[in-house]
């Protein structure tokens, strides 16, 4: 489960950082969500929560997300808020 956690965040990464010259700095978070839920439908809540942990340091290196941009911000919030909601589903 948490093998499976990591992986798929993993991929996203990955799926993410081939997309970035055509994404920019435009839909962040978006690739990691399937990353979540797939942790949390086949392995749970802990693993759920680990895959939404393991995302957030993905970002940051991708972006260099700067907490003061309010956007940022927003965004973080809004994707912990989905997450814990997927996680919870788990």
């Amino acid at each position: 489960g948490y093998l499976l956690a990591f992986v798929a965040v993993a991929v996203a990464l990955a799926c993410r950082l081939l997309l970035q010259e055509a994404l920019g700095d435009r839909a962040i978070f978006l690739l990691f969500v399937p990353a979540i839920l797939l942790a949390s439908i086949a392995a749970g809540v802990g693993p759920a929560l680990l895959s939404l942990t393991l995302s957030v340091p993905a970002v940051f290196l991708i972006t260099g997300l700067q907490a003061e941009r309010v956007q940022n911000t927003v965004e973080l919030v809004v994707f912990l808020a989905i997450g814990l909601g997927i996680a919870g589903i788990g």
